[in-house]
C-alpha cells in the first residue's frame, strides 16, 4: 500500500531521519512531502547539507514567485530519491518566524500548493503529522484497514519527559498526558483528551484543507482516549491494551536543553505562549501531577544521526 508521509519540518530538528525510518518501516511509506521555513541562507544552506542531501541526489529543483509575504516567501521545490526508492518533496520558504497566527496562514498556503500541484502523487493515502508525532498501533495492517473504511482515525497521545542533558538514550520515559506544560497552566490540573488528535488519510480530504484535527468528543468511543480516561491505573499494561486502538508518541526532544532550543528558540522566541509557556518551570514537575511509564517501543526507529 502506497503512504505520502505530508510533514512540516522544523529548520531545527533531532527527530528528522528517527522520523524516516519510523514511517518507512512500521507505515511502509513510499514518499514524504517536507514543507520548510528557513530564515536566512546560512539557515536555507543549513537544511540543505544536513536533511536534503544525505538522503539523495537532487532531481529537480524549482523556483516559485507566486508569495511575497513577511512571513512566507522565495518558496523553492527540491525532488531527490533516496537509497531505498522513497521519494521526497522538500517546499522551502523563507519566513521571518513571526507568529502562530501566520504560522496558520504557512498551514493554509502550503496545504493548499499540495493539492494543486502535489495531489496526484498521492497514490493511496497521506499521513499529515508533525515531524515529532509518531503514529502506532500493535497491528499496524489492521489499522490500514479500517483507515480504508473510516478515513480517519483517533490517537491518543503520549508525551517524552526528557533528561536535563542526555541525547543518547536507552530508556524512554513518557507522560500519560500530552503537552502537559500547557496542562499545568490550568486551574483544575487533571487529565484531558481534548487535545489528542483524529487524522484524516484520504486525498479528497486534504482538498478540503482536513489534514487532522485536535479531537475534543469526535471519534471518542471505543478510541484509545476513552480507554484511557476510564481506566484509572495508569500503568504499562493500561499503554499495551491502547496500543492495540493507537497511540502517538510525542517525542520532541532527545534532552531538555534540545526541546528548549527547539520550542523557544526556534518557534517562538519566547517561553511565554503556545503548548510550552513557561517550559522552564513546569517540566521539572510534572510527575507531581501526571503518571509516566517507561516504553521503548520507539528505540527500535532510532537513527544514530542526530542533527541539531
Amino acid at each position: 500500500m502506497d503512504y505520502t508521509t505530508i510533514t512540516f519540518l522544523k529548520n531545527l530538528t533531532p527527530t528528522f531521519f528517527t522520523f524516516r525510518k519510523f514511517y518507512t518501516d512500521l507505515w511502509d511509506v513510499t514518499q514524504f512531502i517536507y514543507i520548510i521555513g528557513y530564515t536566512d541562507n546560512n539557515n536555507y544552506n543549513n537544511i540543505l547539507e544536513n536533511y536534503i542531501n544525505k538522503v539523495g541526489n537532487t532531481n529537480q529543483l524549482y523556483k516559485c514567485d507566486l508569495f511575497n509575504y513577511s512571513y512566507f516567501k522565495n518558496m523553492s521545490i527540491i525532488i531527490n530519491n533516496d537509497n531505498r526508492n522513497v521519494n521526497n518533496i522538500f517546499i522551502l520558504y523563507e519566513t521571518n518566524n513571526s507568529t502562530i497566527t501566520n504560522f496558520n496562514h504557512i498551514k493554509n498556503i502550503t496545504f493548499n500548493y499540495i493539492v494543486n500541484n502535489f495531489i496526484n502523487y498521492i497514490i493511496k493515502c497521506y499521513i499529515c503529522v508533525d515531524d515529532y508525532e509518531f503514529l502506532f498501533h500493535n497491528n499496524i495492517n489492521k489499522l490500514k484497514k479500517q483507515i480504508e473504511t473510516k478515513k480517519y482515525h483517533r490517537f491518543h497521545f503520549i508525551e517524552i519527559i526528557c533528561d536535563e542533558i542526555t541525547d543518547k538514550l536507552d530508556t524512554l520515559n513518557w507522560c500519560f498526558q500530552s503537552w502537559f506544560t500547557h496542562r499545568m497552566n490550568s486551574k483544575n490540573i487533571g487529565y484531558n483528551c481534548s487535545a489528542c488528535k483524529t487524522f484524516f488519510f484520504m486525498p479528497d480530504q486534504l482538498k478540503q484543507n482536513k489534514p487532522w484535527i485536535h479531537s475534543n468528543n469526535f471519534c471518542y468511543n471505543n478510541s484509545s482516549c476513552e480507554i484511557f480516561m476510564n481506566t484509572p491505573n495508569k500503568t504499562l499494561d493500561l499503554l499495551n491494551v491502547m496500543k492495540n486502538t493507537g497511540i502517538c508518541y510525542h517525542f520532541t526532544a532527545y534532552s531538555f536543553n534540545n526541546l528548549c532550543k527547539i520550542k523557544l528558540k526556534n518557534r517562538f522566541n519566547s517561553d511565554k505562549e503556545g503548548n510550552y509557556k513557561d517550559i522552564l518551570t513546569k517540566y521539572k514537575k510534572v510527575n507531581e501531577y501526571f503518571d509516566n511509564i517507561n516504553d521503548n517501543t520507539l528505540l527500535n526507529y532510532f537513527c544514530d544521526e542526530i542533527i541539531y
